[in-house]
């Protein structure tokens, strides 16, 4: 722990999309009190990675400073979070419109990786929801570069992140702007049919939600946000994941093949 404005509990449960099983050994921070948190407040270390890689050598460790949070002006609440302890589940975000994590990532010798930007070095961020009133971004502050998947809902802005001005999540009309609200949902009618996207990123459309990084140097850092122009839904989850989603989609620019990308958080 880093700061002195929030207290941590260990290994406390939370509903949501992934299974109870996969939330075990979670660490929720709570401030103290509503208003921004600035500076380092948490240092989370992950460590015995068995399917973790790059360029052939083991990432056993790796290291997520998380900083700088922002409290949401709408909401009423103060500032919460809570990280898994498995790195590909990420972390979810209540109350705020910004927090920054940065990543280190160690072989099995612990020695700092250094990503060298050739077509092995993507970081994919999934799960950027928008419509009924809000949506989701991640901007990219360390060395590299930003893409957008094809047919993708989700387009670059300011060079740097990622994020859909249009309505994508489900129970939203598509398209419409992220503002508009609803009484209640609607039936979201994607190319594809009804079927929701933001299931994990080996659905077949997950792409739909999703953009990606080219990474290079030897930290990655982001800047993940929600945005609302109304009170809803207060939490927002955020992931970062190597698997390339499964489909037609490509990367513009360039056209990446799945079996260029050899490291595997998790």
């Amino acid at each position: 722990m880093l700061s002195k404005d929030v207290d941590a509990y260990y290994d406390k449960w939370f509903g949501g999309v992934i299974s109870r099983d996969n939330y075990k050994h979670t660490v929720e921070v709570d401030a103290h009190n509503r208003g921004n948190l600035t500076g380092d407040i948490i240092e989370v270390t992950y460590t015995n990675l068995s399917r973790s890689s790059y360029k052939g050598k083991k990432i056993s460790k790796i290291i997520a400073t998380f900083s700088n949070v922002t409290q949401d002006n709408i909401s009423p609440y103060s500032i919460s979070f809570a990280i898994y302890s498995n790195p590909y589940y990420g972390f979810w975000y209540w109350q705020s419109s910004e927090i920054t994590v940065n990543y280190k990532f160690y072989d099995e010798n612990n020695h700092l990786i250094s990503f060298d930007n050739t077509d092995n070095s993507w970081i994919t961020i999934g799960s950027l929801n928008s419509g009924k009133g809000r949506y989701e971004s991640a901007k990219l502050n360390s060395s590299g570069r930003v893409y957008g998947f094809k047919d993708s809902s989700v387009t670059i802005h300011n060079g740097n992140t990622l994020y859909s001005d249009k309505a994508n999540d489900i129970g939203s009309r598509i398209g419409d702007n992220w503002q508009t609200t609803y009484s209640s949902d609607v039936t979201s009618n994607y190319s594809w049919g009804t079927n929701d996207w933001d299931k994990g990123l080996d659905d077949p459309h997950a792409y739909y939600g999703a953009g990606i990084f080219k990474v290079n140097g030897n930290d990655l850092s982001i800047t993940y946000g929600t945005k609302r122009a109304v009170f809803v839904n207060p939490g927002t989850w955020a992931t970062i994941s190597t698997t390339i989603p499964k489909s037609s989609s490509g990367i513009v620019p360039p056209t990446v093949h799945y079996h260029h990308t050899n490291v595997a958080l998790g």
